[in-house]
């Protein structure tokens, strides 16, 4: 029997060399790039040819798409690391053995010492991976291009010892707005691990230092983002595994009167002047905590676009005149500040408005303009004469890119 397990390894180890594949990596918990592929379904020939092949009735096939369990599409890795998590398709470890690994060493997951559920078993006798059940000993893991299968712990082709066991780090909690009150954060109990729990001053612990759980609610009136991590170890783990970081608003959103509404990239002085009845790419400073924005326009003004957002397209008055816009950011526990800006239209601006993207610019630098009665003839600038002068100002670049002079209005 020893020898035929050893052959079915060889066969499966190698199978994968065989297959045309598009690269497509996926993202561990942590948000690590893992190195995987798009690989071509075989024919429903082949598929059912395999399926029937590998068929013992002690031995489950689970069926993965078009009633059949045997694909080429995914692997075991594939299989335990993303499809079991909710994942895309994929097939990982396609030229190298270690690519599913950074799962296990950027702390999304942790080592245990045994058994348990639910967690990932890798096999340090062979390149394979497969996920506990709710049934010790019993385990679903892909074989190959082969069907996907049930199978008792030690039923496989890939051998019995040095198998490890991981279990995640990811926490589990409601990351809505916290205004009041309090919430619970938990991460998997696992049996002998110690837990330290670490969080930033917009929240406060209120009890489960220490353990899988823990309870917190808001520091004071501080308000922000509230963000949450747990330091695992256990007596397998080689180093204590950091879990991701769940962040949360924290009360009303962080602003203040210092925050920037701007027109196409300007961010200039206020007031600015913008042309009568044209339209502009608004934006707010990014606002901390903040799920909304409510605009308040100036009679005559009108939403494009986004309106309820921190980028909305608003056309402008065609009168002259002075105006006030003003934006509030917002979440479920309330407004942050009301930030203004006054426009002029019209004879009364006292600037132009100029806006320069991209900064720093690799090939077109555009500069924008709104006076509207600039005339722009000199079409000499290249990127052999990276300088442009004129009355109103002078543009010189570096490095050479392109630059476009652009007049609004």
């Amino acid at each position: 029997m020893k020898n035929i397990s050893i052959s079915l390894f060889f066969m499966l180890g190698i199978i994968n060399l065989c297959f045309a594949q598009s690269q497509s990596n996926l993202y561990a918990l942590k948000g690590s790039s893992v190195t995987a592929y798009i690989v071509p379904e075989m024919s429903n020939s082949e598929r059912s040819y395999w399926d029937t092949y590998w068929s013992t009735p002690g031995r489950p096939e689970i069926i993965t798409s078009n009633n059949y369990s045997s694909s080429q599409t995914f692997n075991c890795h594939g299989y335990a690391w993303s499809i079991a998590e909710g994942g895309p398709t994929r097939w990982i470890g396609y030229y190298y053995d270690t690519d599913e690994d950074i799962y296990i060493t950027d702390g999304g997951y942790v080592q245990v010492c045994s058994e348990t559920y639910p967690a990932k078993v890798s096999w340090g006798s062979g390149d394979h991976t497969a996920v506990t059940t709710s049934t010790s000993g019993i385990w679903i893991s892909k074989w190959n291009k082969y069907p996907l299968m049930q199978h008792a712990w030690n039923d496989t082709p890939y051998g019995t010892t040095n198998l490890k066991y991981y279990v995640s780090t990811k926490i589990n909690g409601d990351a809505s707005p916290l205004c009041s009150g309090t919430r619970s954060f938990s991460v998997q109990n696992i049996t002998g691990a110690t837990y330290i729990w670490s969080i930033n001053s917009a929240l406060q612990i209120v009890s489960g230092q220490g353990t899988s759980q823990i309870v917190v609610q808001r520091n004071s009136s501080n308000n922000g983002v509230g963000t949450i991590q747990v330091q695992i170890n256990t007596a397998c783990a080689s180093a204590p595994a950091t879990s991701p970081t769940v962040s949360l608003p924290v009360g009303p959103p962080t602003a203040d009167n210092t925050t920037l509404i701007y027109p196409n990239g300007y961010r200039g002085v206020n007031p600015v002047s913008l042309c009568a009845g044209c339209t502009y790419n608004f934006s707010v400073d990014f606002v901390p905590g903040a799920t909304s924005y409510t605009w308040v326009l100036p009679a005559g003004f009108s939403f494009v676009s986004g309106r309820n957002s921190a980028t909305p397209g608003i056309k402008t008055a065609t009168g002259n005149g002075t105006y006030i816009l003003n934006c509030s950011p917002w979440n479920v526990c309330g407004p942050a500040w009301t930030h203004s800006l006054t426009i002029n239209i019209g004879g009364g601006g006292q600037q132009q408005m100029v806006a320069i993207y991209p900064n720093p610019a690799s090939t077109d630098l555009i500069i924008e303009l709104s006076q509207i009665d600039l005339i722009i003839s000199d079409e000499s600038l290249n990127v052999s004469s990276p300088e442009y002068t004129n009355e109103i100002f002078t543009a010189k670049l570096y490095d050479k890119p392109r630059l476009c002079i652009r007049v609004c209005g």
